[in-house]
């Protein structure tokens, strides 16, 4: 018969006053006192183990209360964990047993480059003014930020009572309550396609940025040919817009009409070198420019359709959605002009902290699962104290060793007893 460890103690001084009562009873004894002093202790023992079982359960209903709300701030955070965000750091991808030099390669390229743009930002200047230092955040970040944008659509269903806490609580202020409107959106340049030509533009306008134009490319002499090419590029998207692609005549105007124009700057460029940087700098940009026009023109008309080259609106948001956005479109940022300077490092510093927010969340979901184990491991030994399963060292010890004296003192008081009534019956 199995026995838990306090109903062995009970048992134990039970045992004992049954067997000093049945001595006592057989030598006639009249003084009880030993035997009233077990069973006195023995009492003391169940009432003290009643009381431990009766806090154990309050402690318990309690505890479950916090185990309740831990349980649903992990299931909660736990979505953070399921996005596709530093899959192979946490463990969610496995690793090839062997890796190329060309992977650790860009392994430790990579590495380099988050450790740089962290922790040296403002030595990052080139990279952040050419786009290249914001579009390492949109390679990393962009997936789990479409991700997590689509699930808040999905509205207060998605997210358990508290959520928006939790969010406050662990997410930068900034990065969640900045909010990129129409004024910073007017400086943001982008590429859109992986291969071959890009496609340029800036959002929230149609491809080939003729509005924003460098200040060579504004003055009078250049403004036919610029507004020729802008006729060709308004006919192009026409005829998209009317569910055809576009035809050979505008495709051959458009990209003629762009050549005449690079030809005429070239050769004014060519020129200005000669002259020194100061007049060269200016034709430089707008040579520049006009190269980024060339190749976005070569990827408009390889559309069939208007939605291959026109972008949704961006109506919007804090930086995830537009790291959303530019996921969902398939969009890197593209070289800032000089006015968009000041922007591009804002936005830098935007996606930084996103990065380091998607960090956090990580870390934050894997503590508060660990603390969750805790709190069940406790609760399971509250359950057993209830039930009387288990006791602590310390119950143990003190318990036991109450029993051991309670038995100790009734026998040695019997024994006393037993002497006393040899020494009277030799006196007699």
């Amino acid at each position: 018969m199995n026995w838990n460890q306090s109903t062995l103690i009970v048992t134990v001084f039970l045992a004992a006053a049954v067997v000093l009562t049945a001595i006592d009873h057989c030598s006639h004894a009249d003084d009880r006192d030993p035997i009233e002093a077990l069973a006195s202790a023995t009492q003391a023992v169940a009432e003290t183990e009643a009381l431990r079982r009766k806090e154990a359960a309050e402690e318990l209903e309690q505890l479950r209360e916090r185990i309740s709300t831990q349980e649903a701030r992990v299931k909660y955070m736990r979505r953070w964990t399921q996005i596709t965000f530093q899959l192979e750091e946490r463990n969610l991808i496995s690793r090839p047993r062997t890796v190329s030099r060309y992977l650790q390669r860009l392994e430790n390229q990579r590495e380099t480059t988050k450790h740089v743009l962290l922790q040296f930002g403002e030595q990052s200047r080139g990279g952040i003014v050419r786009g290249t230092a914001l579009n390492f955040f949109v390679d990393q970040c962009g997936p789990a930020a479409f991700e997590l944008s689509y699930r808040r659509l999905l509205g207060p269903k998605a997210a358990p009572d508290g959520g928006d806490e939790i969010e406050r609580e662990l997410l930068n202020g900034l990065s969640k309550n900045y909010t990129i409107d129409e004024s910073m959106l007017r400086h943001l340049r982008y590429r859109q396609g992986s291969i071959g030509a890009k496609l340029t533009g800036r959002i929230n306008r149609v491809p080939l940025d003729l509005d924003e134009l460098p200040l060579v490319l504004r003055q009078s002499e250049y403004t036919a040919q610029i507004d020729l090419v802008r006729s060709f590029r308004d006919h192009a998207i026409k005829e998209l817009t009317e569910g055809k692609p576009i035809s050979e005549q505008t495709t051959r105007h458009l990209i003629g009409a762009l050549d005449d124009l690079n030809i005429a700057v070239q050769t004014e460029t060519n020129k200005r070198a000669k002259q020194g940087s100061a007049a060269y700098l200016p034709y430089s940009d707008a040579v520049r420019h006009l190269k980024m026009l060339a190749t976005g023109a070569k990827r408009l008309v390889e559309a069939q359709r208007r939605e291959d080259v026109i972008l949704d609106e961006f109506n919007g948001g804090n930086i995830e959605d537009l790291l959303a956005f530019m996921y969902r479109n398939n969009l890197h940022f593209h070289e800032s002009d000089k006015n968009g300077e000041p922007t591009y490092r804002f936005v830098f510093e935007l996606l930084a902290k996103y990065y380091t927010d998607l960090c956090a969340m990580q870390q934050a979901a894997a503590d508060a699962a660990s603390e969750l184990g805790a709190l069940r491991a406790q609760e399971q030994k509250l359950e057993d104290i209830k039930l009387g399963v288990a006791l602590s060292n310390l119950q143990k010890a003190d318990l036991l060793g109450k029993g051991a004296d309670a038995v100790a003192a009734a026998f040695g008081a019997y024994a006393k007893q037993q002497e006393a009534k040899r020494a009277e019956a030799e006196n007699r």
